[in-house]
């Protein structure tokens, strides 16, 4: 479960990065869902501070390490 992953890394990293989560179940969980053209949960999105995207994970779960790799991208 990416879910974990995502706590941890929140937890630790504080300030340095903002982590937003969306209710696929919501109207505006769907509209910016259907947007990034994620199909499956969970889907997960990391972007830069300029928007570029650095990761993408449609489905399945994300490793710590490559999350916090493409989040030193940015």
């Amino acid at each position: 479960m990416a879910k974990p992953i995502v706590d941890g890394i929140e937890r630790d990293l504080g300030a340095a990065v903002r982590v937003i989560r969306l209710n696929r179940h919501t109207p505006a969980g769907a509209a910016i869902s259907a947007r990034l053209g994620l199909r499956l949960v969970p889907g997960l999105v990391v972007f830069d501070g300029q928007g570029d995207e650095r990761l993408r994970k449609d489905g399945g779960v994300v490793s710590r390490k490559s999350l916090v790799s493409a989040l030193k991208q940015g």
